[in-house]
């Protein structure tokens, strides 16, 4: 963990840029058969600028093996970055703190994306797919 904390958890916007749903149309089998849900979290770093960092954070869910639906949401989250500081760090010190804070900073983003694709599948399912809350660090992934 860096020294010193530049990106200021408090003051954030959350933003849903996109959604997209897809119902798989699959053949009746003859006997029914086990699907997994796969969730991946991938975040991208935007842009780092004078007062802020905006980070982009994308929720896919697939079934394995291919069945039922695939979704993709992707978020943008804005986080102000401590003024008294900006001089004093440069953007690979923030790129560093990103990484090394990943799930807590992308809490809110995949707490939300969990919440639309619960309420999407609400529509098609019995029971609607609940994703996991927080960020998915196992298939941690930065573009």
């Amino acid at each position: 963990m860096p020294n010193k904390q530049y990106i200021n958890t408090p003051s954030i916007s959350l933003t849903l840029d996109s959604v997209k749903y897809k119902k798989i149309e699959n053949k009746r089998q003859k006997k029914p058969i086990s699907v997994k849900p796969v969730v991946q979290d991938f975040y991208k770093l935007i842009e780092i600028g004078e007062r802020e960092i905006e980070i982009q954070f994308t929720r896919s869910v697939v079934f394995q093996p291919k069945a039922i639906m695939s979704a993709d949401l992707v978020l943008s989250i804005v986080f102000g970055l401590d003024r008294d500081s900006r001089e004093e760090v440069n953007d690979e010190s923030i790129l560093e703190e990103v990484k090394e804070r990943a799930e807590e900073l992308l809490v809110a983003a995949a707490s939300n994306a969990s919440s639309v694709i619960s309420s999407l599948t609400n529509v098609s399912f019995i029971y609607p797919l609940v994703t996991p809350p927080f960020y998915t660090k196992d298939n941690d992934q930065i573009s």
